[in-house]
């Protein structure tokens, strides 16, 4: 939210991923080496997929922040506790075990009081409401991935890197980015890229 008083979405995300993507490379590529990986044809198609995926979550996110409140956005972004075992029973057949049908609505209610409630509904919470499927399927394709691929660092890296490449052309057309706003912003930036990006 403090990010979104200073510059435009793709502007922060394209900051927060790349600077993110620097900081958290050289443990990737350790990874890599160490167990000698190798990604299939198919295992770089979900990469990417992911890539986008992630990408689009947190533009969705950054812009619907740009006309909703902190406390709204921190609620709905937690729907995805929700659509994580939707998305599981309905898109692959897949029964979750029934404990999460008792823990993810006792999260959201947790998510609800820990927010104080929400506040008046305006567009960016659909903007958010949308991120938050993005998230959902993000962790679920993150989960396989680290399975079959055994390098979580690294695919997590390629995804952060991506998401900030994917973002830089749309900002510097849309937004037209201005370097001071990159120093007025510079906290959030720099919180968000290292320790709730790369470090977390």
């Amino acid at each position: 939210k403090s990010a979104a008083a200073e510059m435009g979405p793709l502007t922060f995300v394209s900051a927060r991923y790349l600077l993110a993507g620097v900081c958290i490379f050289p443990f990737a590529l350790a990874e890599f080496r160490r167990k000698n990986a190798q990604l299939a044809r198919r295992e770089w198609l979900l990469v990417l997929l992911i890539t986008v995926i992630f990408f689009a979550g947190t533009w969705l996110q950054q812009a619907g922040l740009k006309t909703t409140s902190a406390t709204n956005a921190g609620f709905l972004t937690g729907l995805y506790v929700f659509f994580v075992p939707l998305i599981v029973f309905f898109g692959f057949g897949q029964r979750p075990h029934p404990v999460v049908w008792i823990s993810a609505p006792l999260a959201l209610a947790g998510l609800y009081w820990l927010n104080g409630g929400i506040d008046r509904l305006r567009i960016g919470d659909a903007l958010i409401v949308m991120c938050a499927v993005c998230w959902a399927g993000h962790i679920l394709l993150l989960g396989h991935l680290a399975r079959v691929t055994g390098v979580p660092i690294f695919v997590s890296a390629v995804c952060f890197t991506g998401a900030g490449v994917l973002a830089t052309p749309g900002a510097l057309l849309a937004e037209s980015p201005h370097w001071l706003a990159l120093v007025h912003g510079w906290f959030p930036i720099v919180y968000s890229s290292v320790l709730s990006t790369a470090v977390a």
